[in-house]
């Protein structure tokens, strides 16, 4: 019975078939954003950085950038300032002074990065060693605007 198909019908059954699959699939995870294609409605999301329109939690190279800039304000107006002279108390309340106003503390991701990166640099330069929940624990009782 199959001797009667050739390859290329039985190729082009194939993709015909696997197609048809693919569009009955989009067609049911699909369905809204299909419609809003073919009506006109439908629009690209697009990142402006000036004015603040981006999809909630996704991360830009301006707030990397942020971040990058406070760990070196970090390590050069307060830990190399500080030196080995500072007390571990006295250390959190400056590193608390200038990282009252940074929003990127409310991000679990940047709070990790800052964290790990205070306790690494505080050991190395200042002698003062942190723990993860010491820094959360001041991040909780910053004051915010």
């Amino acid at each position: 019975m199959l001797s009667r198909f050739t390859w290329t019908e039985y190729v082009a059954a194939v993709a015909i078939l696997t197609g048809a699959y693919y569009l009955v699939i989009a067609a049911l995870y699909y369905r809204t954003e299909i419609k809003d294609i073919v009506s006109g409605k439908f629009k690209f999301r697009t990142k402006n950085i000036s004015a603040g329109n981006t999809v909630p939690g996704e991360l830009e190279e301006a707030d990397f950038d942020e971040l990058e800039a406070v760990v070196a304000d970090l390590k050069r107006s307060t830990l190399e300032q500080a030196g080995t002279n500072a007390t571990k108390d006295q250390l959190l309340l400056q590193l608390k002074q200038r990282l009252a106003n940074y929003d990127g503390l409310r991000r679990p991701a940047f709070r990790v990065a800052v964290n790990n990166y205070i306790i690494r640099e505080a050991k190395d330069i200042c002698g003062v060693a942190y723990s993860e929940s010491e820094l959360d624990e001041a991040w909780n009782t910053l004051p915010r605007k």
